[in-house]
């Protein structure tokens, strides 16, 4: 079953909780942006957003504000494209979709929690490119990122958080401490190596 199709049967707090382990495990490349440049880390305030909601500590605010956040946030916070801070943007547009994810524009929107997690791979595969010194033109480029263990570790971590999921579905009343449990762990899976 594609990430989509499986996004579209859970509630709007359970995809939140997908797009923000996803976002979490990017948090290290936003940080050195922000530590470069002495910059406040006003987009972690946006993912510990989107983490009180999933955990049950605060109620989502409005979709009007979220999507003028969204919106606002997009224009100010995402770092320019420039060499050296692509995976700082990623990481930046990650958290945003995140945060999106918490205002689905109807029920079977699922755009904040896909695009949260793609830009985790296009990250990855950015970081694959030039660790292994792979152009996009070279006719082996999909098959030398695509096969690489730093792409299929975050492919399977992506997996297992949607069957972790999927199985809370059938399990309303016990949410929390899965929802704690993945919290904690992707930040335990925090990609530091995109940080440095």
């Amino acid at each position: 079953m594609s990430i989509e199709n499986q996004l579209q049967q859970f509630p709007v707090r359970l995809r939140a909780a997908f797009a923000a382990c996803c976002a979490e495990r990017l948090l290290p490349a936003y940080h050195l942006y922000c530590a470069r440049l002495k910059l406040p880390r006003l987009l972690e305030q946006r993912l510990e957003l989107v983490w009180s909601f999933v955990l049950g500590t605060k109620p989502a605010p409005p979709a009007s504000q979220i999507q003028a956040m969204f919106e606002s946030d997009s224009q100010s916070l995402i770092p320019p494209d420039q060499r050296g801070t692509e995976y700082a943007q990623d990481a930046a547009i990650s958290i945003l979709y995140a945060l999106l994810s918490l205002a689905p524009s109807n029920p079977s929107d699922v755009e904040g929690p896909v695009s949260a997690a793609r830009h985790v791979t296009d990250a990855l595969d950015r970081y694959i490119a030039r660790h292994v010194g792979i152009q996009p033109d070279d006719p082996k480029y999909a098959e030398q990122v695509t096969n690489h263990e730093v792409l299929l570790s975050e492919v399977a971590r992506q997996r297992r958080d949607l069957n972790e999921l999927q199985h809370l579905l059938s399990q309303k009343d016990q949410w929390s401490p899965t929802l704690n449990t993945l919290r904690d762990r992707a930040t335990t899976e925090r990609l530091y190596f995109l940080g440095q």
